[in-house]
């Protein structure tokens, strides 16, 4: 992001749409020139222990507070926007924050010169959301302890990766109805068979081995352990029907790495936890262990975790970072550590081009896509 500086010209509030089908705000800037950008919040069914809760801040308080601390009118540019926001988070609310912050971000992209040229021009790889578990799972919900099963290209080929989704897709959905069903927290979802989450795992790679796919994809689990520990144990009481000590998790995670072609493992552990995240660091080299719930996209941790060999790379999620500023930031402290990023927006998300723009501005070759063809 360039020093570039704007005139705000006005800030006004409405609402926009989630992919829940739920109202969420949305914040409108419009610079002197005319150039517009539009900006909302992602909302997620869980929070982890970094994350800021989003307040219940009414639009019409944050264009007033806004308006009386004399930001409009005034030239700025976005790290003293963002500084601006994150300094006043408790008068604005986090979601505001995040959401001012994006419209101001796409806002400047329609400014002429707006932005710096991006890193890299390098096609991205989008990885696959597929099979969904855990006690939110809506998209091929399947019985699982953990939330996702994804499948990581190997092959930056848009127009293939599209094809392959589609024809996994729909074999995915043919298959799916086929098993039987169990309720989890209100939800249906399908029981794959009696040996627990590797039925996901297995389900998943026998329909690429079928399709013929198997040497294109890789596989990635976000485990969201964070939300399985209890205080004492992590309880797995949805597939597996038992509970774990730290060490017999780590050797689970362990047995799944060396049986099956893992590429990515995503929150494996509670954010507590990183002797145990060092430790599968150090025995799982052949897989990158990453995670979005124990750095919510903040740089200071990012370059802590990173240094101590805890993770291997970042899922960030930019509204976790809590403004664009922050994001770019998080993106450079792990660029400097040669580590792998991949964009991901929360759960339930707005249509936002967000992540599409960072991608693009950061250089990024990785970002979570999809689930689609659902609800």
């Amino acid at each position: 992001m360039t020093a570039q500086r704007f005139i705000l010209e006005s800030v006004s509030a409405g609402f926009t749409i989630n992919s829940k089908g739920c109202l969420t705000d949305e914040y409108r800037l419009r610079f002197e020139g005319g150039a517009v950008g539009l900006g909302s919040a992602p909302v997620g069914e869980t929070r982890s222990r970094y994350e800021a809760e989003a307040g219940d801040i009414d639009t019409r308080s944050v264009v007033d507070v806004l308006t009386t601390d004399g930001i409009l009118g005034r030239e700025i540019s976005q790290a003293e926007f963002d500084q601006y926001l994150a300094g006043n988070a408790a008068h604005l609310g986090p979601g505001a924050v995040f959401s001012l912050s994006c419209a101001f971000f796409e806002a400047a992209l329609h400014s002429s010169g707006g932005c710096s040229p991006p890193v890299q021009a390098a096609p991205p790889r989008f990885c696959l959301n597929i099979l969904n578990g855990g006690r939110h799972a809506y998209t091929n919900p399947v019985l699982s302890d953990f939330h996702e099963y994804l499948l990581l290209p190997k092959h930056a080929d848009i127009a293939l990766l599209l094809d392959d989704h589609r024809s996994i897709q729909d074999r995915v959905r043919s298959d799916l109805s086929a098993k039987a069903t169990a309720r989890v927290n209100g939800n249906l979802v399908y029981v794959l068979g009696e040996q627990g989450n590797r039925d996901c795992i297995e389900f998943l790679l026998g329909i690429l081995d079928d399709l013929g796919l198997s040497r294109r994809y890789g596989l990635m689990i976000d485990a969201a352990a964070a939300q399985l520990w209890n205080g004492s144990a992590y309880v797995l009481d949805l597939a597996e029907k038992n509970a774990f000590s730290p060490d017999e998790l780590e050797d689970y995670w362990a047995g799944i790495i060396a049986d099956y072609p893992v590429a990515l493992l995503e929150d494996p552990f509670a954010e507590h936890d990183l002797e145990r995240w060092s430790s599968l660091v150090a025995r799982a080299t052949d897989c990158s262990i990453v995670g979005d719930d124990v750095h919510c996209g903040d740089p200071r941790r990012i370059r802590q975790l990173l240094g101590s060999a805890c993770i291997t790379g970042l899922v960030l999620k930019p509204d976790q970072a809590g403004t664009i500023s922050a994001t770019l930031e998080a993106c450079a402290v792990a660029r400097a550590a040669d580590a792998p990023v991949m964009l991901s927006h929360r759960s339930i998300s707005t249509d936002s081009l967000v992540l599409a723009h960072l991608m693009v501005h950061c250089g990024l070759e990785l970002a979570k896509f999809g689930p689609l063809l659902s609800d």
